[in-house]
């Protein structure tokens, strides 16, 4: 029995719904994967990101090539472009989620930096400088300023992958790729000078030890 076009219409609505519901559920599952890896940004987080993002992609892929059907009247709301479409539609959606949260990298990088050099190693208290020596300070500065920059040189020169016609995306500019360091350095090095005033209770850099500088 021939489909009218009202029942076309119809199942063409609900295609559209399922489609909506499934790729929200995929893009807020990454949506709180990204959240959760910067909320503590660790070595290998680009990793980790990027096989749960070619899961999800290959799931809501293979979800949308399985909707098809035999039935000649509903053929069109299944047609390649259409599924091509809907695939892409993911792709940009979750690609324009993660560049959009990954602009405030450096200041995702400083926060780990901090955590990392004036918190107790519980993470519950802050340092008493005026009670650590000189050397355990910078000891402890350089080992944190490692561990992030470490974690910055794993994705300088990473793509975001490309998806059919829609080619890789560096998430880090190239003409952004110094400064953006050269910035996180220099936050870095302004917390250092301020772990030593709070030691020296210096009301100017003047008053720093020689060794600083």
């Amino acid at each position: 029995m021939k489909i009218g076009f009202e029942t076309v219409e119809f199942v063409r609505q609900q295609l559209d719904l399922v489609y909506s519901r499934m790729m929200n559920d995929q893009k807020n599952s990454l949506d709180v994967l990204i959240s959760n890896i910067f909320k503590d940004v660790k070595p290998g987080w680009w990793s980790e990101f990027l096989t749960r993002y070619e899961k999800a992609l290959e799931k809501v892929c293979k979800t949308i090539d399985d909707m098809g059907t035999e039935n000649e009247d509903l053929k069109s709301i299944f047609n390649e472009k259409v599924n091509h479409e809907k695939k892409r539609e993911f792709f940009l959606l979750i690609r324009e989620t993660f560049m959009r949260k990954f602009k405030n990298y450096v200041s995702i990088l400083m926060e780990k930096f901090k955590r990392n050099f004036e918190k107790t190693a519980d993470g519950l208290r802050l340092k008493e400088f005026k009670l650590i020596p000189d050397e355990v300070i910078t000891q402890d500065f350089e080992k944190s300023k490692e561990y992030v920059l470490k974690v910055y040189n794993e994705v300088m020169y990473v793509e975001f992958p490309a998806f059919e016609n829609e080619g890789p995306l560096k998430i880090i500019k190239i003409e952004d790729e110094e400064n953006l360091k050269y910035d996180l350095e220099e936050k870095m090095q302004d917390r250092l000078q301020r772990a030593m005033n709070l030691k020296y209770n210096a009301g100017s850099l003047n008053k720093l030890p020689k060794w600083i500088w």
